[in-house]
């Protein structure tokens, strides 16, 4: 069986407008015939005290003077009354005087010792009354009577209300079936509507309502949540488009992207094995000018100064050009030849680059102060480089009358990253040229001056950014460098597709 919550809301309707009228007509159809059979037997009570009292003063002669005949006589006018169905007389003293039974059977004794009293049983109704003659009480009556006709009463009255709930059932039904449509059928409609919009996803279909009342009010309402909902629709549409043609672009610029990327290893690649190659080929015929140039100048005689002042430049450019060579080649290997990230600490890195400066730093009796620096993923190798040419070029570059004092420190970022600067005293150089110091073989300084290629730097720059952190540069002449570099704690994964050996062309200046 259904909850009444599940049934159709025309069923709803009708039960509860039925509910509604029946219980209403019930409680006052059963309240009316409470209060008038109450009244009924009120009036049944009060006809038997008056009944009583009639009967009474008739026999106060017969009791007064004690005859029995009489009062026999005046008792027996009960069987008038077919609801009576005993009568009693007693004299002073309570007892029996005269009896009347309206059965026909053996005599029955009615001994009652209460006093005057009148009450109502499922029954029978009893009522005892006292006799006066002259303010004496000489006697008292006893009556009861039987309520055959208080139950007819009410079996009438029963069928009357049946009868009354009956016709009033079916009249509400039919009223019901009537009303309920005025309600259930817009509803009905609105659902089935709202069916059709889910199954169709048409959103330009309206509802109408005769009657501006709260379901006109709802069926407006829902006529502008439609039309805001089909409007959305449109636009979500429209968005989904847009969407799906980026999505294709997108996927078509990945695709192109992924040609590009797969042409740039390979060029990258090719550019790599050429470097190699080239400064392999290089090499081989270098180190043969180096080692006949000499062997040619430990054969010359001290006196020959002409034949030297041809010999000692070949053999200073053939040492310039294998050290652009071997520059060449180490900043080749930042992309083509990296380790793996690992932990490493720093202070063990900077050991291992002070011994291996040992006779720079003892020659330029330099200073290098460090401390507490951090362990953080780093290629080792890499990392050994970075610092190595960073301390080398602040001893290389000190001023000529003090020695070098190189200051480490490293500061920890909230955002994940190191900031390490590497300081010196040295003889700084103007900011103007900051553009040009990270570039491939770009020099500030004259080749007699100092000695290097101008890829150090370079080499710095490219290690630390294959690390994803930043190289940056402070200076002014005179008042030293202060480089400070910023690098993860800890490495993200990152594809390396731009390891080519150059980021710039290179510039290599004549000789003078």
């Amino acid at each position: 069986m259904k909850r009444f919550e599940n049934f159709p809301i025309r069923i709803k309707l009708i039960l509860l407008f039925l509910l509604i009228s029946f219980s209403t007509l019930a409680i006052s159809a059963t309240f009316f015939v409470y209060n008038d059979l109450k009244l009924f037997k009120q009036n049944l009570l009060n006809n038997l005290a008056i009944l009583a009292g009639t009967v009474g003063a008739n026999s106060r002669s017969a009791i007064y003077f004690e005859d029995k005949d009489a009062a026999s006589k005046i008792l027996s006018s009960l069987s008038e009354n077919p609801q009576i169905k005993n009568g009693v007389l007693y004299d002073s003293q309570g007892n029996e005087f005269v009896a009347y039974d309206s059965e026909v059977s053996e005599k029955k004794s009615f001994q009652i010792t209460e006093e005057s009293f009148r009450r109502i049983d499922k029954e029978t109704v009893e009522l005892k009354k006292s006799i006066f003659l002259k303010d004496k009480k000489i006697g008292e009556i006893y009556l009861t009577a039987d309520l055959k006709e208080y139950n007819a009463v009410l079996i009438k009255y029963v069928g009357i209300v049946g009868l009354i709930l009956f016709f009033t059932f079916v009249v509400a039904l039919l009223i019901a079936f009537k009303l309920q449509r005025i309600i259930s059928q817009p509803i009905s409609h609105l659902s089935k509507t709202t069916k059709d919009i889910s199954k169709n996803n048409d959103y330009s279909v309206k509802v109408t309502h005769p009657y501006q009342d709260e379901i006109g009010e709802l069926f407006n309402s829902f006529n502008e949540m439609i039309s805001k909902i089909g409007e959305r629709e449109k636009e979500l549409d429209a968005t989904n488009k847009s969407l799906l043609k980026e999505v294709e672009q997108r996927r078509t610029a990945e695709k192109i992207l992924k040609v590009y990327s797969k042409e740039l290893e390979n060029s990258n690649q090719e550019l790599q094995d050429f470097t190699s190659v080239a400064s392999h080929d290089l090499q081989e015929p270098l180190r043969k000018i180096i080692s006949f140039g000499d062997r040619l100048a430990s054969q010359l005689p001290d006196s020959n100064d002409k034949a030297k002042q041809y010999v000692e430049p070949m053999q200073r450019s053939a040492q310039r050009m294998k050290q652009f060579i071997d520059d060449l080649l180490d900043y080749s290997r930042v992309g083509a030849k990296a380790k793996p990230f690992g932990k490493v600490d720093l202070n063990k890195v900077i050991y291992e680059v002070l011994e291996n400066l040992e006779i720079q730093i003892s020659e330029s009796n330099a200073q290098i102060d460090f401390e507490n620096l951090p362990s953080i993923e780093v290629d080792e190798t890499q990392i050994y480089q970075l610092f190595q040419n960073l301390i080398g070029n602040a001893i290389k570059f000190k001023k000529k009358d003090s020695p070098s004092i190189i200051k480490i420190e490293a500061q920890s970022n909230v955002k994940g990253f190191w900031e390490i600067t590497v300081q010196d005293n040295g003889i700084g150089f103007n900011e103007k040229y900051l553009d040009r110091i990270f570039k491939p073989f770009e020099r500030l300084h004259g080749k007699n001056e100092y000695p290097g290629s101008g890829m150090g730097l370079t080499i710095c720059n490219k290690i630390v950014n294959r690390h994803g952190g930043t190289l940056k540069a402070s200076s002014s002449p005179e008042n030293g460098t202060t480089f400070k570099i910023v690098l993860p704690e800890v490495q993200k994964v990152r594809k390396n597709i731009f390891a080519s050996p150059l980021v710039a062309s290179p510039r290599i200046k004549s000789e003078a």
